[in-house]
């Protein structure tokens, strides 16, 4: 298979780009989902939509923030008919907003995310905990369609592939043309849309803040195996760990602390409701 063109069609002299649609798709559909599972936190169709729009302006601020910070680089040049062009200022700051083009890092997008839920919530006086596990199942699915999106726009692409069901890019993306490369954007795609499934059964199970912890640690666990086949890391720690493997190693091992600590948590409160009940149990009898 061979993906020549990023762009879906052109409106206006504009070119309207896979990414943003997928991306788009990616934010109503969560958007949905949030609406369908706020029964479950016990929120209103308002603070839905509220937190939905901070999400989504942190998120995408965070991620492309992180983005530009991890490559830089490519933001200073581009490639005009073959040659290496060097951007001026003004060029770098228009790129650097045009989310459309593609580029944004899940990890700077979530720590912008829950640090945004968390002030959003101390002001209305919410259960950030909850709202975390509310956010959890749609960040999930949204972030499916995004990563179909990237594999539509050529970025986040894979190492070379020497099966069949390979994909080659003619883009400025690919650093590995005229060669099939794993469709690693699909296979994560594929892994977010079963988490999605997995989080909204949870949320009516686990206890408050385990189902983000959850989402967190799974997600991590997937995303560090599958960097070994992404085919766009630069920069490694200790020359083995790719950015995204860096900070799952560190993500990993702190959400599947937390996650059993909230579950211990939520278990030795419900005794210590069991044993005061017994007492005025006792004192009604007599």
């Amino acid at each position: 298979m061979t993906l020549s063109n990023p762009v879906a069609f052109t409106l206006f002299s504009h070119d309207i780009r896979w990414y943003g649609i997928m991306f788009a798709i990616g934010v109503l559909s969560g958007y949905f989902l949030m609406q369908r599972n706020r029964r479950h936190v016990g929120v209103s169709a308002d603070q839905v939509a509220d937190l939905t729009f901070l999400m989504v302006v942190a998120g995408v601020v965070g991620a492309r923030l992180f983005f530009v910070i991890e490559f830089f680089d490519t933001f200073k040049h581009t490639v005009i008919n073959g040659v290496t062009v060097r951007r001026s200022f003004p060029q770098i700051l228009l790129e650097t907003i045009r989310i459309d083009h593609g580029g944004l890092v899940f990890y700077g997008g979530c720590i912008l995310c829950v640090i945004t839920l968390f002030v959003y919530c101390r002001r209305k006086k919410l259960d950030p905990l909850r709202m975390a596990d509310l956010m959890a199942p749609s960040a999930a699915l949204g972030h499916a369609f995004g990563r179909i999106g990237c594999f539509l726009n050529g970025c986040c692409f894979g190492t070379p592939c020497h099966y069949g069901w390979g994909v080659e890019y003619a883009n400025a993306f690919n650093v590995h043309p005229g060669q099939m490369l794993y469709p690693v954007q699909l296979f994560e795609a594929s892994n977010n849309f079963l988490l999605a499934v997995l989080l909204c059964f949870a949320l009516r199970r686990l206890a408050k803040g385990q189902v983000f912890t959850l989402y967190l640690a799974l997600y991590g666990i997937a995303r560090f195996c599958l960097e070994f086949i992404r085919g766009d890391n630069s920069d490694f720690l200790f020359g083995v760990f790719s950015p995204g493997q860096s900070v799952a190693l560190f993500i990993v091992p702190v959400s599947v602390f937390f996650f059993f600590y909230l579950g211990y948590r939520e278990r030795k409160g419900r005794r210590g409701e069991e044993d005061g009940a017994i007492p005025d149990e006792r004192e009604n009898a007599e």
